[in-house]
């Protein structure tokens, strides 16, 4: 005969299997932990495409410049293609920073959404709290970085549109009379290149901030043992 296990029982048995395989799954090397870093790593990321737009506003504003004080060093048709280069990579750059803040973003959401999960498996309201509380400020952290790298992506596009106006309106009259007419607009692409500037250290600091406060706990390294004292020369007896 086969003996029947009590409906009862069966449930208790079947939680316990179940609750044993979370717990199981949720101490798993990469979940949570990994995630974390990948997030940390994007967001790194998006430091770095921030690096490379600092530095192409900078290249696109000294070309107009040399340009409209009629610093060339050779043949200034040569000038007029260099400043397009530069614009032309200014405009790669800011899409190049778009699509870093979107890998970030595509990495948060489901660490986020996760770990509100995981807030449900705590047998401590306590510790649970504790955690909801550390959630919430990581995540204002996160939304920091996110509000000033689309402020800046706003003032970048902006900036770049204003840089083809330059590159337009040079391309069929690139001569002494039609530079003297832009002389106080490229003194204005100026200042808007400091306040760009100021955006993109926002977003900078915001990203260093978020890193920072999630970095692993740094290894103390353990004190070196004191180095034996010399031996003294043996003294010859007389």
């Amino acid at each position: 005969m086969k003996t029947r296990i009590p409906a009862a029982l069966s449930a208790v048995v079947t939680i316990a299997v179940l609750g044993s395989l979370c717990a199981c799954a949720s101490r798993a090397p990469k979940d949570g932990l990994g995630e974390v870093q990948d997030l940390s790593a994007r967001i790194e990321g998006v430091q770095r495409s921030v690096d490379a737009a600092k530095a192409r506003v900078e290249a696109a504003v000294k070309s107009l410049q040399a340009i409209a004080a009629f610093n060339f060093e050779d043949d200034p048709a040569d000038a007029y293609a260099g400043f397009v280069a530069t614009v032309d990579a200014s405009v790669a750059q800011v899409a190049a920073l778009r699509a870093s803040v979107a890998s970030m973003q595509e990495a948060a959401e489901p660490l986020f959404r996760k770990w509100e999960e995981h807030l449900e498996t705590f047998a401590s309201e306590e510790i649970r709290q504790r955690s909801r509380e550390r959630q919430a400020e990581t995540r204002s952290r996160y939304e920091a970085i996110v509000s000033a790298a689309e402020s800046a992506l706003l003032a970048y596009d902006a900036f770049n549109r204003t840089l083809n106006d330059h590159v337009a309106y040079l391309r069929f009259d690139f001569n002494a009379a039609s530079l003297a007419v832009i002389q106080g607009e490229v003194a204005r692409l100026q200042q808007t290149a400091a306040l760009l500037d100021t955006q993109f250290k926002s977003c900078q600091i915001a990203a260093r901030v978020y890193v920072e406060a999630a970095a692993l706990p740094r290894t103390i390294p353990a004190p070196k043992p004191d180095a034996a004292p010399a031996a003294e020369p043996a003294r010859s007896g007389r």
